[in-house]
């Protein structure tokens, strides 16, 4: 399924302000993520992990691409065995786990560790979400729901 535009407009501003590239491994997950969903090029078109988000043909498709490709970046990091978790990060866990994820001991060790480094904004629970209105709910399903759905 594809992200709500307000969603959408949060994980494109977040990675860019954030410094976030889709370099390397992150294009490589982007690609993995995106034609598991059935979003964009299909992999018999190319074998370039760059090359397929210019064959998106549609503004809507190069949109959806561009969220996977944001969501890729945000894994990446949030992944990096020398990446210290802030509140990005535990915000990001949090993403997943209202979209189903169950977070790893490791995971939890570091939302936990990220919680006594920082204030009361990260939150205590991967599951805690914090008070938005109905114009700032960037709610939708996940790009792993989405792949259930093509499939």
């Amino acid at each position: 399924m594809k992200p709500k535009a307000g969603e959408l407009v949060a994980t494109l501003a977040d990675g860019l302000l954030r410094g976030r590239s889709v370099n390397g491994v992150q294009a490589t997950l982007a690609r993995t993520l995106a034609q598991g969903a059935g979003v964009g090029p299909s992999a018999e078109r190319t074998q370039d992990d760059y090359e397929w988000k210019q064959l998106a043909q549609t503004h809507a498709e190069r949109l959806h691409l561009a969220w996977i490709s944001a969501v890729a970046a945000q894994e990446v990091d949030t992944r990096a065995p020398h990446h210290t978790w802030g509140a990005a990060d535990c915000d990001y866990l949090a993403w997943l786990t209202d979209r189903g994820y169950v977070p790893t001991p490791w995971e939890k060790d570091q939302l936990a560790a990220a919680r006594t480094r920082t204030d009361d904004s990260v939150p205590t629970s991967p599951d805690e979400d914090t008070e938005t209105t109905e114009q700032d709910d960037p709610q939708t399903d996940s790009v792993e729901s989405a792949q259930e759905e093509q499939a």
